[in-house]
């Protein structure tokens, strides 16, 4: 037992002698170099990163944000001036429940302008709606007033004037031996699209 315990005394002593060599301590404090730098530094380190690019973003979204709060009122001016121009546009359009009632306005439209001009509505059709445009469905009439030449064009003039949004085309003008006019024309409004009984 004695010479077990001198053997372990003997070996620890050669260990020792070893360990006190250069070779030993600069392996010990590189192995404790890498340690404290693969469990201690390099977290460190991401995390600071990781930190820092968080705080950039929030930083660029906290501008964009400011930059949105100081132009809200401009955006808010502006909606309600987008609003407001939609619906003066609308009040130019036949807001009806169907193309038959947005064509019976146009006519009773036409019947006002043409009477308030002394002239004689001596016909009317009814057009089936045309073609699509942007806003709506186009529905027209096609009309014969008689009258005095003047009283005609002013009624033109006044169609062009209306509240209404019209367009007059294929109009033909005649002037009888009486000194009277007839016009034959179509005459066309926009009911919005987007309307259903």
């Amino acid at each position: 037992m004695v010479d077990q315990h001198n053997l372990v005394q003997a070996k620890w002593e050669e260990l020792k002698d070893q360990s006190d060599s250069p070779l030993v301590k600069w392996s010990v404090m590189v192995i404790a170099i890498i340690t404290v730098w693969v469990w201690v530094v390099e977290p460190i380190q991401n995390w600071t990163n990781d930190l820092a690019s968080q705080v950039e973003r929030n930083a660029d979204k906290a501008s964009r944000l400011l930059a949105l709060e100081k132009n809200a009122d401009s955006w808010l001016e502006a909606g309600k001036a987008a609003q407001l121009a939609l619906d003066e546009a609308q009040k130019a359009l036949f807001v009806s429940s169907s193309d038959t009632q947005s064509q019976a306005s146009i006519q009773n439209l036409l019947r006002d302008l043409a009477v308030s001009r002394n002239l004689t509505v001596e016909s009317r059709k009814l057009i089936p709606a045309e073609v699509e445009v942007p806003v709506g469905r186009r529905l027209a009439i096609e009309a014969g007033l008689r009258g005095e030449l003047i009283d005609v064009l002013q009624f033109l003039d006044d169609v062009g004037h209306s509240d209404k949004l019209f367009l007059i085309d294929q109009w033909i003008i005649q002037i009888e031996r009486n000194k009277k006019a007839y016009v034959r024309f179509r005459l066309a409004g926009v009911r919005p699209a987007e309307i259903e009984a």
